[in-house]
Formats: structure tokens, C-alpha cells, sequence
């Protein structure tokens, strides 16, 4: 039996079967009262298809005219949207496209239950003057660092195809168990993951052996789902923080991406972007 005082979770995923302002609809079918849904909608938690075709869009305007046939849904969780997201801070805002710094557990983009606590969202309410956010590339969760965010279509489809190849270098901060050499020491991790060729390559930058750690710089020529924990963790040297993969206890994921390095395909410049040592929140982990 649901606890009636416990966090709710509700969902309405159907034809609309009735003619009504999306959150007269959505208060009717889910009991709810209209302050929690025009919450919920501004947070992303209602998506929507007129007549069923095409495909489905957030909608956040509580007074939208819902027709009888139109596809809703509205998952609701009350937990979830309680939540207060952290706040990324803008590194470089170039009109078509910016960067941002992500903190941990910011996700990169939302999902049906909702998307205020994702750096999409996030850029979308910061920026000035406010544009549309495209999602170009991930960043795990845990992880934090340098992220590009689109804001037109064009944008996004020119550098997510920069960075689905090998066109951008990326280099990544991370704290391993383990002494993994000297300083300067170099080695190639190229264990398939998923099936499929991936590759890192790894310098050692610091050896701290009061902790049995090692600080690396990692640049992966590849995009597989979490590409470096899975590498460094089969090479016996598992990143700190990262349980799920072997890696020992930690407040967080020492884990981050320090620059992106590539040719404008917007404006054919040279871009770097790159950050300071004193970023890395875990550094003196």
C-alpha cells in the first residue's frame, strides 16, 4: 500500500480525450493540485505531440490548448522535482554555442521526468539573452568539467559530428589508486569497450605515495560510455570515487575534463578552452 504521506509518484501517458488547457487536463486526470502541475511543467515533466505526429516536446506553458487526439505525458515525481539544481558557471558564451563548467551530479540532459536539474536546462535559464540548448557531447554525472552546449540547430549538428569523430582533443584530470609510474611515464589503453575500438592515452603528471594515488592526464581519441573509469579500472589503476568500477571510497568522482581543443566548423577558428588547476574540486582529496 502507498504510503499517502510518502513522496508521489504519478504518470499520465495518453491520447488526449478531452479539449482543455494542459493543466485544467493534467490536474483532472492526475488528482494533482494546478500549483504542483504548472511546477512540474516549467521543470520539464510534460511532454507533448499535436495530433500525435512528429515528435514529442517539452511543454511548460500551463495555459497550452490540449486537443482531443494529441499525445501527453506527465511523469510526476515528487522527489525529483523537489531537488534544487546546481549551477554550472559559463566559461565562454559564443553565440551559436558556449562553454560550460558542469559540477558533479548536474546531469547533461534531462529525461521524462523532468530536466531542471540538467546543464541544458541550466544554460537555457542563465544565458543572456536566452537561446535554445542542444546537447553536443556527455559528461557522466559524477564527472565534472568542460561541456559545449549548442544553441541552434545548425550548431549542434556541425560540432556533434566534430566531436562524434576525431576532430576535438580532449584531456581529463584524473586521480587513480595506485602508482602508475614515474612522472611523464606514457601508455596507450586500447581494450575494446562494448565491442568496439576505444582508446586512451595516459601521462602520469603526479605520484603521491603517502596515499598510493596518482594523478594522470588522460586524452581519449574515442567516446565509448565511460571510456577512462573502464579502461583505467582494467588496467588495475581504478579512478577515486568510482566504486561502481573498483575504484575505493570518496566525497566525489576524481574525474574531470580540463580542455577541449578544435576548429571552429562555424567559424573556422582555433578554439581552446582550458581550465585552472585550483577547478578540480577534488584535487587535495
Amino acid at each position: 500500500m502507498r504510503d499517502p504521506f510518502g513522496p508521489q509518484r504519478i504518470v499520465v501517458d495518453e491520447k488526449v480525450k478531452k479539449a482543455e488547457e494542459a493543466c485544467v487536463y493534467l490536474a483532472g486526470r492526475s488528482g494533482l493540485p494546478k500549483g504542483r502541475i504548472k511546477d512540474a511543467m516549467n521543470k520539464g515533466a510534460v511532454r507533448w505531440r499535436k495530433g500525435g505526429n512528429g515528435a514529442m516536446k517539452r511543454l511548460r506553458r500551463a495555459t497550452a490548448p490540449l486537443a482531443v487526439g494529441d499525445d501527453i505525458a506527465f511523469y510526476y515525481d515528487e522527489k525529483l522535482l523537489a531537488i534544487k539544481p546546481l549551477v554550472p558557471e559559463c566559461i565562454a558564451d559564443e553565440g551559436q554555442y558556449s562553454v560550460w563548467y558542469k559540477p558533479a551530479d548536474l546531469l547533461s540532459q534531462g529525461n521524462e521526468f523532468g530536466d531542471h536539474c540538467t546543464l541544458l536546462r541550466q544554460a537555457e535559464l542563465l544565458l543572456e539573452p536566452r537561446r535554445e540548448t542542444f546537447l553536443v557531447h556527455r559528461l557522466d554525472r559524477e564527472a565534472t568539467g568542460l561541456m559545449l552546449v549548442a544553441h541552434n540547430g545548425e550548431a549542434a549538428g556541425k560540432l556533434s559530428q566534430l566531436f562524434s569523430g576525431r576532430d576535438v582533443e580532449k584531456h581529463y584530470w584524473v586521480k587513480v589508486k595506485g602508482n602508475f609510474g614515474a612522472v611523464g611515464t606514457q601508455k596507450t589503453l586500447d581494450a575494446p569497450i562494448d565491442d568496439k575500438p576505444a582508446i586512451s592515452q595516459v601521462r602520469v603528471l603526479e605520484v603521491h605515495e603517502g596515499s598510493d594515488t596518482t594523478l594522470l592526464d588522460v586524452k581519449i581519441e574515442t567516446g565509448r560510455k565511460h571510456q577512462i573509469r573502464r579502461h583505467l579500472a582494467l588496467a588495475g589503476f581504478p579512478v577515486v570515487g568510482d566504486e561502481r568500477y573498483g575504484g575505493p571510497a570518496a566525497p566525489m568522482l576524481c574525474l574531470t575534463s580540463m580542455s577541449l581543443a578544435f576548429k571552429c566548423p562555424l567559424s573556422g577558428k582555433k578554439r581552446n578552452y582550458s581550465l585552472d588547476a585550483e577547478a578540480v574540486e577534488w584535487i587535495g582529496l
